[in-house]
């Protein structure tokens, strides 16, 4: 009966009728049924088909009219954080995937933009490998702010073998060259607050490069489906995760799904009230591994075969995909081996693995109760460790029989722990991936990254050793570093250190979240524990300024540089302060940059626990 209401109201009022009965329907989340986990699906499909044809005048990425011939996709980072949300832009876009981020069910989305281009889309965040994968099948502009440098899983070495790079399609919105199409706004605050300004950029960048982009489109029918079974809810839940948790609920008279998430109807923050429809809803499952580490998720089977679950028109369809090749499109089939028409409008498709429940339900039911459900089970069934786990035997790396460099041969080294005393107040510990020991690092006075570790060359007394640092030749990912004792002695490292000036900014280039601090240059956040951190603008020679530990009002001498998308990760949020962990107490990973000895610059920890914020609880 309610269905039926809804037919003979306008579609403003449909959503406000729905979020009315989603609060007094019973629960129906006991009767939904949880779809069984099916990696793989034989229906007959083939490995990989050529392209569809272009139908003049149709989208080939919505099968809607399209006046204009021009096809330039783009492809968008957005952040899929509760603080982030509502996002902006993303009404717009064709397709929204959702992909895993690192582990625990933490999803970030791509928004593809095509039949048209909004005026800023937000909140941007950063890249990784599994996205450029996910690029190369639409071969369009790639925009992101900060990429993921860790060895393995190193967004710019994935570009560069792509070739985005020369066809000027990676837009990075950290650095000088895009910064004018990048913007902080005050939608959100800090790191879920960055805006890109697409059509600016299309028009003054994009369409300027006359690239021939490849154009895969999908089918499309005016036809609802008849295979499947009725399905007009779907459930999505990530590894027991509740804050990425969603439900997509089907409306007969427009034939289009409306999304759920904690907060409520999904919408476009720039189009307050009005939920964005979306006519398919595609689960793409597939195997997800981790580099090392939960924050490294790849998906190495992206390319091959798989199960997919279909939802469209109201029904459920048990299918599967195929992709042929890195540079070719993704095929999509109904559960008798052709490939599905979907209904015209946008798409959703979720690339998960094994991990993420899916449940249909008949009716719509209780939409209110889902999400209550899923925060409940969430705290009663926190995320599994699994991966975490992982991450530690990951890193216990060789400790022993490390060569020297220089007339000596090989040579046993015996690592051991630094006395507190001894270290000096400019070195900072940091922990590279498959290295057990802890490394001293530090900025020396002509800017290069010098390291050094603790122990002693059998023989010789004990102290600090000079270590060198390079990217591994075997490409070994799980020890993607090269580390060789370099000096033959104890090293004693006074007056070596990096002397930085602190410089003040004017206010309008502070970044969101930083209030001036005592000393020139020095500067506070609030951090996720509701507590203050100074930081120092500055540079040793007046140029090349950045982000350096303080000491006091000036900065710490000898400091590395602080790598900033780290740097937001530790602001407070909207949800505001955490309680701080006890095995946080004696202090916590902090992200910063080291040059390798052979030259490359990339982004390592300190040498404290990971703050992992599936487990903080707030105040």
């Amino acid at each position: 009966m309610l269905i039926n209401l809804m037919k003979e109201v306008k579609m403003k009022k449909i959503l406000l009728i729905l979020l009315m009965a989603a609060l007094l329907l019973p629960a129906a989340v006991g009767s939904s049924e949880i779809l069984p986990v099916v990696m793989n699906r034989n229906v007959g499909v083939v490995p990989s088909i050529g392209n569809n044809p272009v139908i003049p005048g149709e989208s080939p990425t919505t099968g809607l009219p399209k006046a204009s011939e021009t096809y330039a996709p783009i492809l968008v980072q957005i952040d899929n954080n509760l603080a982030a949300l509502p996002q902006w832009g993303i009404g717009s876009a064709d397709i929204m995937y959702e992909a895993p981020i690192q582990g625990q069910g933490w999803t970030r989305f791509t928004a593809v933009f095509s039949d048209q281009y909004p005026a800023e889309a937000g909140p941007v965040r950063s890249g990784r490998v599994l996205h450029a994968d996910l690029r190369e099948e639409w071969d369009g502009a790639f925009l992101f702010f900060g990429k993921q440098e860790a060895a393995g899983s190193d967004l710019r070495e994935a570009l560069r073998k792509y070739g985005v790079n020369d066809k000027q399609l990676a837009i990075d919105g950290i650095g000088n060259r895009y910064m004018d199409y990048f913007a902080r706004v005050k939608y959100h605050r800090a790191p879920h607050n960055v805006s890109v300004f697409v059509q600016k950029l299309y028009t003054e960048v994009l369409a300027s490069l006359n690239y021939p982009f490849p154009v895969r489109p999908f089918l499309f029918s005016d036809e609802l489906p008849t295979m499947g079974v009725v399905a007009n809810r779907m459930n999505v839940i990530h590894k027991g995760n509740a804050d990425t948790s969603s439900s997509f609920a089907y409306d007969a008279a427009t034939n289009t799904y409306t999304r759920y998430t904690e907060k409520g109807v999904y919408e476009d923050l720039l189009n307050p009230g009005v939920a964005i429809p979306y006519s398919n809803i595609i689960v793409q499952r597939t195997r997800l591994t981790f580099n090392n580490s939960s924050l490294n998720p790849l998906l190495p089977d992206v390319v091959g075969h798989g199960a997919a679950e279909i939802f469209m028109g109201g029904r459920y369809i048990p299918g599967a995909w195929t992709r042929g090749s890195l540079n070719s499109r993704t095929v999509f089939y109904d559960s008798e081996g052709n490939e599905i028409k979907l209904q015209r409008g946008k798409t959703w498709i979720i690339l998960t693995d094994d991990k993420s429940q899916i449940s249909i339900d008949g009716e719509i039911g209780d939409i209110k109760a889902f999400f209550e459900e899923a925060k409940k089970n969430a705290r009663l069934n926190p995320p599994e460790k699994e991966d975490i786990d992982k991450i530690s035997e990951a890193n216990q790396g060789d400790a022993s029989a490390v060569v020297i460099l220089g007339p000596k041969m090989n040579v046993d080294f015996e690592f051991a722990k630094a006395p507190q005393k001894s270290v000096i107040q400019y070195y900072t510990p940091i922990k590279l991936e498959g290295f057990e020991p802890t490394i001293y690092a530090f900025t020396d006075t002509n800017g290069v990254t010098q390291f050094r570790v603790y122990g002693r060359i059998i023989g010789k007394t004990r102290g600090f050793y000079g270590l060198s640092v390079t990217k591994s030749a075997t490409g070994d990912l799980a020890k993607p570093y090269d580390t060789k004792i370099i000096s033959e002695n104890n090293m004693t490292d006074a007056k070596v250190f990096a002397a930085y000036k602190g410089a003040d900014l004017d206010a309008s280039a502070l970044p969101q979240g930083f209030t001036k601090g005592s000393g020139t240059g020095t500067y506070t956040f609030t951090n996720l524990f509701g507590r203050p951190e100074n930081l120092s603008y500055s540079s040793m020679d007046g140029t090349n300024y950045a982000w350096y530990f303080t000491n006091v009002r000036r900065p710490l001498a000898g400091s590395l540089e602080l790598d900033m998308d780290g740097v937001t990760e530790r602001m407070i949020g909207a949800e505001g302060a955490y309680e701080l962990p006890a095995e946080l107490k004696s202090g916590y990973a902090k992200a910063v940059k080291i040059t390798t000895t052979d030259g490359q610059q990339v982004v390592v920890n300190t040498d404290y626990p990971v703050i992992n914020k599936d487990y903080l609880k707030v105040k």
